[in-house]
């Protein structure tokens, strides 16, 4: 009787020992499950992957949305000519994905406002043909400054030095440009630069016998 009574003990204890597991389990399971670490943590993941601070931001919306079972932060902004796009996981921070897209900024007087399409060619040009009407010294500001394009066009041409080169700014077809050419062991390089986007406008090559 004595013998039984003890096992009807240790049963008991044994029950008791995998339902307090059970109930710990679940507890554990219920608070992971509702951690947040809130719209303004994640908005900070967001802008320290981007490596930026919020005072470069020109627009932001936060979202708290629900997916895969999990809820998760979906983080966009806007700063200087990139949209960047988050979906952060609520419970811990964790990226889980991550959109960077160039897009075009047009000045309307008030502000910024980007709109949602690339075309930064197109941007260039339209900055251009502002600077060309609003500065009052009569000078071109650029982007770009010329030892920059000057650096550009020799890294195309290994070996080749400023020496060799000639390139001025100019302003032609509603564009500053920087034109001119590079003389290099027999060959002539003509090119021109978008003074403002640093994007290469013509590049050519010719073979050259002689200096004109």
């Amino acid at each position: 009787m004595k013998k039984r009574y003890i096992g009807m003990i240790a049963g008991g204890a044994a029950v008791a020992v995998v339902l307090i597991g059970g109930v710990s389990a679940y507890a554990v399971w219920t608070v992971w499950n509702q951690r947040d670490i809130g719209g303004e943590q994640a908005k900070q993941i967001a802008y320290e992957d981007a490596g930026i601070s919020e005072k470069d931001v020109e627009r932001v919306h936060i979202l708290k949305d629900r997916d895969d079972g999990r809820y998760v932060y979906e983080i966009g902004f806007v700063e200087s000519a990139y949209q960047h796009d988050y979906e952060i996981a609520a419970s811990n921070g964790k990226i889980l994905s991550k959109e960077v897209e160039q897009v075009e900024s047009v000045q309307n007087g008030t502000g910024n406002l980007q709109q949602g399409q690339q075309g930064t060619q197109e941007q260039a040009n339209m900055n251009d043909q502002q600077t060309a009407q609003t500065n009052t010294n009569g000078q071109q500001t650029v982007q770009i400054s010329i030892e920059s394009a000057t650096q550009m066009v020799l890294d195309k041409v290994p070996g080749a030095t400023s020496d060799q080169l000639r390139i001025n700014l100019d302003y032609d077809d509603g564009i500053s440009k920087y034109e001119g050419e590079l003389r290099y062991e027999g060959f002539e390089y003509d090119f021109e630069i978008n003074a403002n986007s640093g994007t290469f406008l013509e590049w050519k090559e010719e073979k050259q016998d002689l200096w004109d």
